[in-house]
């Protein structure tokens, strides 16, 4: 039998050990996944890429192999806004207004066939576009319009350019940034406790096929 000085030495280590599961759990739950070099994120890439779409990516992938892969346009500021991945997201690629054709422009967010084809003869009245706030003289494209389409369009032809040497991780709507280099490994986003902690984003890009998280990035 246990002494009552052995009883209350058994009754606080299981305390301790109940403890520690315990804060594991929450921890756990706060921030999703725990991941190592094989985990798999998928990524589905918008803005200034030459090849957007949905990437699936293992988290040891840097920045700059990801965006080199992609097709990282001539010119990044060197910015990705990372977000969850909602329903009906789509990848736009990056349409030359100023030599779209009808289906090109019609590519774009919001853009039917008749503001499609306004686009077109506004630009054959007055000749290419200068900037691309000029877009909005074209009727039916007001500012929440242009807002939703500007990180889509260029005014010339998207060529590949080097990955910029810092990268800023723009995350969610919380304000929290991540500056990276090129060679960081996509592990030091998902790693970043704070950044993922926050239980609507969790919940949010958790996926149920095995594919840890699924991420919008941005890239601007």
């Amino acid at each position: 039998m246990f002494s009552k000085r052995d009883q209350i030495i058994l009754l606080f280590l299981i305390t301790a050990v109940v403890a520690g599961v315990a804060v594991m759990l929450i921890r756990d739950y706060r921030q999703g996944i725990s991941y190592d070099g094989s985990s798999r994120v998928e990524v589905l890439f918008t803005g200034r890429i030459i090849r957007p779409g949905l990437y699936t990516v293992q988290v040891q992938d840097t920045f700059g192999e990801i965006l080199r892969s992609s097709g990282a346009a001539k010119g990044l500021r060197g910015e990705i806004k990372v977000d969850a991945v909602e329903p009906g997201d789509q990848a736009y690629a990056a349409v030359n207004i100023n030599k779209a054709t009808l289906r090109e422009l019609e590519s774009l967010p919001g853009i039917g066939p008749k503001l499609a084809q306004d686009i077109i003869l506004y630009r054959g009245k007055n000749g290419f576009f200068s900037d691309k706030e000029q877009l909005m003289r074209v009727k039916g494209i007001g500012p929440a319009k242009f807002n939703r389409i500007k990180e889509f369009i260029t005014l010339n032809d998207e060529t590949e350019g080097p990955v910029p040497k810092t990268i800023r991780l723009l995350v969610g709507d919380s304000g929290s940034v991540l500056c990276v280099s090129p060679d960081s490994g996509m592990l030091v986003l998902l790693e970043c406790g704070d950044l993922f902690s926050n239980e609507d984003m969790a919940s949010r890009t958790q996926k149920q096929d095995g594919v840890p998280l699924r991420l919008r990035m941005d890239v601007r």
